[in-house]
Formats: structure tokens, sequence, C-alpha cells
């Protein structure tokens, strides 16, 4: 799950994908410093990514990508009109089940939030 964010400032790339780095790192629960360190860069240098000033080198969209464990094409604008926003409450959700370790408590709670939506949908 990633968030994707339409280019803007006159279509600038590196904009685009610092704004993709910044929105994945918050959604992730990243300070900048964090992700920073993990890097092994200054947070300043990072958020000179994020804000389109600096450009980020191919291999250093690659780490952030393993890093924030997203795929390296949603750094990059194109499907994205195709796509939603990744609602925050969907990755929590996701990275919780992920935490749970008991398989029938897993498979619970699979049905119980299939049973909301059908609830919710009216089906």
């Amino acid at each position: 799950m990633v968030y994707f964010i339409p280019m803007s400032k006159n279509n600038n790339i590196n904009y685009h994908i610092g704004q993709a780095i910044r929105s994945n790192r918050k959604a992730r629960e990243f300070t900048l410093t964090q992700l920073a360190e993990k890097l092994r860069i200054s947070y300043q240098q990072l958020q000179k990514y994020e804000m389109g000033t600096n450009r980020v080198t191919a291999d250093k969209i690659y780490e952030i990508s393993r890093i924030l464990n997203i795929d390296i094409l949603s750094f990059y604008p194109g499907k994205e009109e195709n796509s939603s926003m990744v609602d925050e409450n969907k990755i929590k959700i996701g990275e919780n089940y992920m935490l749970i370790n008991d398989d029938k408590l897993q498979k619970s709670l699979v049905e119980l939030t299939v049973r909301i939506a059908k609830l919710c949908s009216g089906k």
C-alpha cells in the first residue's frame, strides 16, 4: 500500500518523487531523522529530497523503497490516476494484522472485517 501524489510544481519529477517519499515515510510513522539514519544521510538531505530541491539518485530511491517496504515504481508518475489514496488506517490495520501470531485470531479478524463490510454494503 503506497501513496501516489499527483505531479505539480510544473510537473517537476524531483518534486513528485520527494512528495511520494514524504507521504510514504509519514504513513509508516518514520520521522525525518529515523529514515535519514537508515539511509546514512543527514535529515537535512532527506528534507531536500522531499522538497524536490535535490535530485534523488536511483540507488537511493531503491534503498528508500526497501526500507519503507513499497514498490519502487510508486515513486514515479503514471498509473496514479487509476489508484486511490491509501488511507493511513488501512496501513495500520495491515501492519497490526502482521503482529498477530495466532492463526485462529488472524482468521477471526478476517471474518469480522468481511461481516462488517457486508453489513456496510447491504449485501
